[in-house]
């Protein structure tokens, strides 16, 4: 019953993730009882990660709230909601820019490393200038191999991916002499965690 529970509850926040995130005095907070609630049980877990940018004219949040169930021990599916807003203020040329999307990753582990299929959408990506409508960019559709491994440290991790996006844009408003664009990428990423 527990384990039902731990569902219902993770859908209802993944649900209503860009509501919760509104309010950023409480998001950190509400995060964090939500995550320690939800990681008691040893098969499923929720991390909620909140990163800021700010300097002179420019400011930017990324919320990310990443649910893990563990099916066996050597196979996990993962699921992110993520959302990000910006703001430049230079004068007459200020801007907004905000994105949203999921993120869908099963992993397979053997041994020390780890191997894993994700699919990655960004649904709704826009753009508010004064003087001017609204752009709602190509909506951007990725879908990458992975491998990771342990660095020199446990709390250390290398990640290698080959990532295959494609760009689909729906909006004739746009002027692009084109609807659809792909993008292949060879990346690897080092992360350390502190």
């Amino acid at each position: 019953m527990k384990m039902v529970n731990r569902i219902i509850c993770g859908t209802a926040l993944a649900l209503a993730g860009s509501s919760c995130f509104a309010a950023t005095s409480y998001s950190s907070d509400l995060g964090n009882a939500i995550t320690d609630y939800l990681n008691r049980a040893d098969d499923f877990a929720v991390t909620f990660t909140k990163k800021k940018l700010r300097f002179n004219g420019y400011k930017q949040r990324e919320y990310e709230l990443t649910m893990a169930q563990h099916l066996s021990p050597r196979m996990t599916i993962e699921a992110t909601l993520h959302y990000e807003k910006g703001r430049q203020d230079y004068g007459v040329l200020n801007q907004k820019v905000s994105s949203k999307g999921y993120q869908l990753a099963s992993w397979y582990q053997m041994g020390s490393y780890a191997w894993g299929i994700s699919n990655r959408v960004v649904s709704a990506h826009e753009i508010n200038i004064p003087l001017a409508e609204t752009i709602d960019l190509p909506t951007s559709q990725a879908v990458s191999l992975n491998m990771r491994t342990e660095g020199f440290r446990d709390t250390h991790h290398l990640l290698f991916s080959a990532v295959r996006e494609k760009w689909s844009a729906e909006n004739p408003a746009l002027g692009l002499s084109w609807n659809k664009a792909y993008d292949n990428q060879l990346r690897m990423n080092y992360s350390i965690v502190f």
